[in-house]
């Protein structure tokens, strides 16, 4: 219970810190939700984009871009710096999988 509970909260501070670097409603609307999407139709690949260094390495980290579904289409949602909940915070990166029932959108979260 306590480790979900930790997960829940940080993923919710991984999405508020990420609000700030949200330049759209459509990007602030990906990322709201920490709750996997799911889709029959295989995500595009990922867009390549150039890997920003954080000014503050340590407070901050490199969130790489990648595609959100919104039921209809699939939204490109750009890479971002993010803050750390903690220095020693790692961000494992949101990611699609190949699951038996369609693909599946896992939200990235802090290690």
């Amino acid at each position: 219970m306590i480790l979900k509970s930790r997960l829940f909260t940080a993923a919710v501070l991984s999405i508020l810190a990420s609000f700030s670097a949200c330049s759209s409603v459509e990007e602030m609307e990906a990322e709201r939700s920490p709750y996997i999407q799911i889709t029959g139709a295989a995500p595009p690949e990922n867009l390549y984009e150039d890997t920003l260094i954080p000014n503050d390495p340590v407070n901050e980290a490199w969130r790489p871009g990648f595609w959100s579904y919104n039921g209809l289409n699939f939204n490109w949602i750009p890479g971002s710096i993010i803050l750390k909940p903690h220095p020693t915070a790692v961000w494992s990166g949101d990611r699609w999988e190949r699951r038996a029932y369609g693909w599946a959108f896992l939200p990235g979260y802090w290690q």
